[in-house]
């Protein structure tokens, strides 16, 4: 109240005398809002004792709470302490992105000192957080953010950012989604180099080997069967028409040009396509009939849709070059671990 009304001094006297009277009962939010005040008031020296202060007495044996962080982070920056200001918001956890009034404080305090790259990180980071909780399933929003926060040395901020869920009961109730964010081809590969970079063996098995596995069965198969195109009946009988007028031309209209032998081709093909189909179609009628069961011809005359065609995981696995390298290391990691299990009995 005092502090609303312009009286500063009598606000931070009673917030201090209020600390000397319960040195060990004090609420982090009393010491929170009298470093609050202070800094607002320039004493960032004091502020910063008061929260160092607490941080001895009442957090020794806990994180600082995140208000406290950046209200000290602010105060290190006005102090020119811009090494131990960047620590303290690079250690910010991604809850960070629930306090985007205090990140954005903290962000116009770089600026206001003339700091803009870092001003600019700050306030990057936490556009992209908000972004990433807006647009929760776009890819690139995701990457974006990651490659920011490695640049940052905030390796394990990213690996939480490209990770699957915790709670992945109340996505899979939510959507039919095709495929979840989590299970992207880029966005794990991104997490596998994070992995690499950090030496986390296991977990990089754990993610690379499930896309390498998919991506080497469907190439596989994509190889060793070629699909033919099948056409639609009535593209069928289009064709067999050619042969029909064909004949027909030669028996009563010779003065009519010859239908080039592809064409010919294509028809006596389509046409014996047709006969079998017929044959099928018979066959399917008797076998019914014999079972007392009522014979409902499907006349629609197009044949079944042609399977989807599956994109690997990871494409062109086999030809790019630096997909190369990540199968060795893959090989690499998976000999290493099994001799640690050999040794060991254990991961």
């Amino acid at each position: 109240m005092y502090d609303r009304s312009g009286q500063h001094e009598h606000s931070i006297h009673i917030l201090e005398a209020y600390l000397r009277d319960h040195p060990t009962e004090t609420d982090p939010s009393v010491i929170d809002l009298l470093a609050s005040i202070l800094t607002e008031n320039n004493a960032h020296n004091e502020a910063i004792w008061h929260i160092e202060h607490a941080q001895l007495v009442f957090c020794s044996n806990k994180e600082m709470p995140l208000t406290m962080k950046i209200n000290a982070g602010i105060c290190h920056a006005y102090l020119g302490n811009m090494e131990k200001a960047e620590t303290l918001f690079s250690a910010l956890e991604q809850r960070s992105a629930d306090h985007a009034d205090l990140i954005a404080k903290f962000a116009d305090s770089f600026m206001s000192l003339g700091h803009y790259s870092s001003a600019w990180k700050v306030q990057e980071i936490l556009w992209f957080y908000e972004a990433v909780k807006t647009l929760e399933d776009n890819i690139e929003t995701r990457l974006t953010m990651a490659s920011i926060l490695l640049e940052e040395a905030r390796e394990d901020e990213a690996i939480l950012l490209l990770s699957p869920p915790k709670n992945l009961d109340r996505f899979e109730a939510q959507t039919n989604k095709s495929e979840p964010w989590w299970c992207n081809g880029k966005l794990k590969l991104k997490l596998c180099y994070i992995y690499i970079a950090k030496g986390m063996l296991k977990e990089f098995v754990d993610a690379i080997y499930p896309l390498v596995h998919e991506s080497l069965r469907i190439e596989s198969l994509q190889q060793k069967v070629k699909v033919k195109k099948r056409h639609t009946k009535s593209v069928l009988l289009e064709r067999a028409k050619v042969l029909d007028d064909h004949q027909t031309d030669n028996l009563l209209c010779r003065s009519r040009p010859v239908a080039p032998a592809s064409d010919l081709l294509k028809a006596t093909r389509a046409k014996k396509l047709l006969q079998n189909k017929a044959k099928v179609k018979e066959e399917m009628r008797a076998e019914a009939m014999a079972a007392g069961v009522d014979w409902q011809s499907d006349d629609s005359g197009d044949d079944p849709p042609e399977e989807i065609h599956q994109e690997p995981p990871l494409p062109d696995l086999l030809k790019d070059k630096e997909n190369h390298g990540l199968i060795i290391y893959l090989c690499k990691s998976l000999a290493s671990l099994h001799i640690d299990i050999a040794k060991h009995g254990r991961l």
